[in-house]
């Protein structure tokens, strides 16, 4: 991404301090900030964003978090911001055969939850 916009400021965040850490040795971008935080306890972010990106994440949040977490993007984003989010779905069309796998997999992990499915999603919303 930074490569792509060299003019853009981006912001990493992750609740993990290792992984901000790692995010910080691995960059080799000074347009890139990374900040350890939860932003599930934070109202909003210091300004407002013009993109919002989450990849493969909802699996680490209940449905009820995932609500507040498409809040907290919301609030987040400039006038006319935009949200991107790839996430594999639950009970979604062709290839379900991943999903399944995955769900399995997931539930066997105490901090994982379950994929979520598209009406999920739509509800979060």
């Amino acid at each position: 991404m930074a490569k792509d916009h060299p003019d853009a400021n981006l912001i990493g965040i992750d609740k993990e301090e290792k992984l901000v850490k790692e995010a910080q040795n691995r960059n080799q971008s000074n347009q890139i900030t990374f900040r350890q935080d939860d932003i599930l306890s934070q109202g909003h972010l210091f300004e407002k964003l013009d993109l919002v990106m989450l990849n493969n994440a909802l699996y680490y949040f209940s449905n009820g978090e995932r609500s507040k977490i498409f809040d907290y993007v919301y609030q987040s984003l400039r006038e006319n911001g935009h949200f991107t989010m790839i996430t594999p779905l639950a009970n979604h069309g062709k290839g379900r055969e991943f999903p399944a796998a995955f769900n399995s997999f997931m539930c066997a992990h105490e901090d994982m939850q379950p994929l979520p499915t598209e009406k999920e999603i739509k509800k979060a919303r």
